[in-house]
């Protein structure tokens, strides 16, 4: 399921259910259709998805990207351990500011960003 708010420039996305690759492409056109001009930046909330597959961590990435093509920042929040593993590898983190939620809080920010890349 797909929820949008807006203020403030800011997109919220609140995500939850199961996401694979039946479902990814339509939650894909959906978010996409509903950034307007004014958004400035969005925010993905991942506290409520059960279930990701691969191919449906990929089309975040290519959303993400997306946006970012748009000078639209992103942030995605809430991902359990096993889904920020698996959006590190596919280097989610490398576009978009990155938090895993839960009890065991793995934070990956701008500036580890910069150090991977050697500008710190």
């Amino acid at each position: 399921m797909l929820y949008m708010s807006e203020e403030d420039s800011v997109a919220r996305i609140d995500l939850s259910g199961e996401f694979n690759r039946n479902n990814i492409v339509s939650i894909k056109q959906g978010v996409l259709n509903r950034i307007n001009p004014s958004i400035k930046a969005v925010e993905f909330h991942m506290e409520n998805v059960h279930e990701m597959d691969a191919p449906a961590m990929a089309m975040m990435v290519i959303i993400v990207k997306h946006l970012l093509t748009k000078r639209i920042t992103s942030r995605v929040w809430g991902l359990t351990e096993e889904y920020l593993y698996l959006a590190t590898i596919l280097g989610l983190h490398l576009i978009a500011e990155v938090e895993a939620g839960g009890s065991g809080r793995i934070e990956v920010h701008a500036k580890d960003k910069e150090k991977r890349r050697g500008y710190i």
